[in-house]
């Protein structure tokens, strides 16, 4: 084995070890309930661009297991006829969620998009020292630190 070739497998093995190194960096606190708040803010504003587009309200029903999209007919609240909006989004088992007063309570908006009759719908997602809140008034979503406005 020439000199080259030496250092051109030391090379290698370096390259490799970092690669490796870098795949095993753990995630930063909150990573998840980031994510899964940004994609609850995503999903918030595609049924608001569906209402507005359909003139048809929704509503929010979310609990502990995550949350889903629905609007009303003639028998009550049914599936949202968006495909992206149908079905359940479960939320991540290692995220601390709490929700104010809409814990498995439909958050209806009007094709007005007024909320009826309801506070603003707010969830929040822990995990670790790091919590937000995402606070939804029927127009815009927003995530916020949680506890602050």
């Amino acid at each position: 084995m020439t000199l080259i070739e030496m250092l051109v497998m030391l090379v290698v093995i370096g390259i490799m070890a970092g690669a490796v190194t870098i795949s095993f960096a753990p995630k930063p606190k909150g990573a998840s309930a980031e994510l899964i708040s940004l994609k609850l803010v995503a999903d918030l504003r595609r049924a608001v661009q569906y209402s507005l587009s359909h003139q048809q309200g929704f509503g929010v029903l979310a609990g502990s297991e995550g949350y889903r999209f629905v609007v009303e007919g003639t028998d009550g609240w049914g599936p949202h006829p968006h495909s992206a909006l149908r079905d359940l989004k479960p939320f991540p088992s290692s995220l601390r969620i709490s929700m104010q007063d809409h814990d498995n309570v439909v958050f209806a908006v009007s094709r007005h998009l007024v909320p009826e009759g309801n506070p603003p719908w707010q969830v929040s997602f822990g995990q670790g020292s790091f919590a937000q809140q995402v606070i939804f008034d029927g127009i815009t979503a927003r995530i916020v630190p949680a506890g602050g406005d």
